[in-house]
């Protein structure tokens, strides 16, 4: 089925962290405290549920687009702010989830405070810098998966300006250190364990969506 091409290799990796997850979760600090009278273990799996829902999401708007045109069929030129617009909500969801768990979970992770905040000040240069980069020469909407839903998108030239002069998927590895600050800052190992899972995810959903589509529109597109 096309919408679900290569979707298996994604359902093994939710499946052993799956595996991963429920076997660290009971060890001591990693279910400890909570916020807003709610516990750690309810932030922690609301976060992964909404973390695989933005991926679904993605997954099913930009293939039903792709392949069937279905999102500006149904909603016209509505369709592609939509799809922003509900892909902007979901990562909103992601880092205020991933907040309220670090507060949460805070002061479980065993490593001074100016450590973690010297960490936090090194990878917020390359994770600014991405952010600009992708505000000023990419823009939103495109990294939204623009080209999915219009040819004006697939015409545009490859972005070498920025950080993008230097590294092409750089969204993906400095953009997403945004994930570990929250639980660095507060010091929650339960938040670094979710950071680690989105980045990984970040990178499955790289090779086993965002890649193969790519390759599909653009070379059509020639």
């Amino acid at each position: 089925m096309k919408i679900l091409k290569y979707q298996q290799w994604t359902l093994l990796f939710l499946i052993i962290f799956s595996i991963i997850f429920f076997f660290i979760l009971p060890l001591e600090n990693f279910q400890q405290g909570e916020f807003w009278g709610i516990p750690t273990i309810f932030w922690a799996v609301s976060l992964i549920i909404i973390i695989i829902m933005h991926h679904t999401y993605i997954l099913l708007s930009w293939r039903l687009e792709m392949h069937y045109s279905l999102i500006t069929k149904t909603f016209g030129k509505l369709g592609f702010p939509l799809h922003v617009i509900g892909f902007y909500i979901f990562l909103f969801l992601r880092v205020i989830f991933l907040l309220a768990l670090s507060l949460s979970n805070a002061g479980t992770l065993a490593i001074p405070f100016i450590v973690r905040l010297v960490i936090v000040l090194i990878i917020s240069i390359p994770m600014f810098y991405t952010f600009y980069s992708v505000l000023r020469y990419f823009g939103l909407a495109r990294a939204a998966g623009g080209d999915h839903f219009s040819q004006k998108y697939r015409d545009m030239p490859i972005v070498k300006q920025g950080i993008y002069k230097y590294m092409g998927n750089a969204l993906y590895i400095f953009g997403f250190l945004m994930f570990w600050i929250p639980p660095l800052l507060f010091g929650s190992v339960t938040g670094l364990l979710i950071a680690l899972f989105s980045h990984t995810f970040i990178w499955v959903h790289h090779y086993t969506l965002e890649k193969p589509d790519l390759k599909f529109l653009y070379k059509n597109n020639n």
